[in-house]
């Protein structure tokens, strides 16, 4: 059994949650529980946690829209280099800035696994 797997289940299997809400947190969250919830269908996003305002502003528009759409997608701070990291089906992606042209390769990068992100209000991924 893997390392990882076998911390994973000394720390959750004893009665506390395994998968962590899909949506925008401000503060870090267990990043075992996160990383877990991609093994369940999940696309987890990481923020690095000195994004301005109005980048955060896009991430928060993405998740709402997941949460409209019943994509299952979860938005958390971390420390990290990249200014966001996501990973869905075992794929990463990583951004350098996370502007609206990185926010919408999240979102094309999201939409692959739900396709109700492709269009709507917030318009096509470019």
């Amino acid at each position: 059994m893997a390392a990882r797997q076998r911390a994973f289940e000394e720390r959750y299997v004893n009665g506390r949650s395994l998968l962590s809400p899909p949506r925008f947190f401000d503060h870090p969250v267990d990043e075992v529980a996160a990383l877990h919830t991609a093994s369940h269908g999940f696309v987890l996003t990481f923020y690095r946690q000195d994004l301005s305002g109005s980048e955060r502003a896009g991430l928060r528009r993405l998740e709402a829209l997941a949460v409209a759409q019943k994509a299952p997608v979860l938005t958390a701070p971390r420390a990290q280099g990249p200014a966001l990291v996501a990973i869905r089906e075992g794929v990463q992606m990583t951004c350098s800035q996370a502007g609206p042209a990185q926010v919408a390769r999240l979102r094309a990068f999201a939409a692959t696994m739900y396709p109700s992100l492709k269009t709507d209000r917030m318009g096509p991924p470019t």
